[in-house]
C-alpha cells in the first residue's frame, strides 16, 4: 500500500476507536481519520462490505459505540482512480481525471450535479477526509469536485 504516514501520531483514544472497529467488524484498519463528528476507517480492498454489514447495521452500531459520531468506511485500492471512486461513496463518480503539473498531482472528480451534496458531506467533511487520505496515500496535492 502506498503510504505517507511516517510521523503521524495516533492517540490513545484513536487506538481505542480502531480496536472497537476491528473487534466489531473483524476487519483490519489500514488508516484512521477523525474530523469533528466524522470518523473514517480505511480498510483493505474487498473488506468494505464486511465492515459495513448488512444494511449498514455495523456502521449504526459503531456510531452508537463511538458517541454518536458518523462513521465512513473507505476501501483502499493501489489504483488512484479506483480509490477515489471508493472514497467518494455514497456519491456516484462519473469520471476521474488525474493531471500533473510541475510535479504536483491534481485529481478531478466528476459527480452528477444532484449528488454533489453527498460528495461534499455535512460541513464539507467528506471532501476534507478524501483530500487528507489522498495526500497521505497518493501524494495528491489538490482535489477538485466538478
Amino acid at each position: 500500500m502506498p503510504s505517507n504516514r511516517e510521523g503521524l501520531k495516533i492517540t490513545e483514544k484513536e487506538w481505542r476507536y480502531i480496536a472497537i472497529f476491528e473487534q466489531l467488524t473483524d476487519v483490519e484498519v489500514l488508516d484512521y481519520l477523525e474530523l469533528d463528528d466524522l470518523i473514517v476507517f480505511m480498510v483493505r480492498k474487498g473488506d468494505a462490505g464486511k465492515a459495513v454489514g448488512e444494511g449498514g447495521r455495523k456502521l449504526t452500531d459503531l456510531s452508537q459505540l463511538l458517541g454518536g459520531k458518523r462513521v465512513k468506511v473507505v476501501e483502499h485500492s493501489d489504483d488512484l482512480k479506483e480509490f477515489l471512486v471508493n472514497a467518494m461513496l455514497p456519491a456516484n463518480v462519473k469520471e476521474v481525471e488525474i493531471t500533473e503539473r510541475d510535479g504536483k498531482v491534481t485529481a478531478i472528480v466528476r459527480v452528477p450535479e444532484e449528488e454533489k451534496g453527498k460528495a461534499i458531506g455535512k460541513g464539507g467533511k467528506n471532501l476534507k477526509a478524501v483530500r487528507e487520505l489522498l495526500r497521505r496515500h497518493f501524494k495528491v496535492e489538490r482535489l477538485v469536485l466538478a
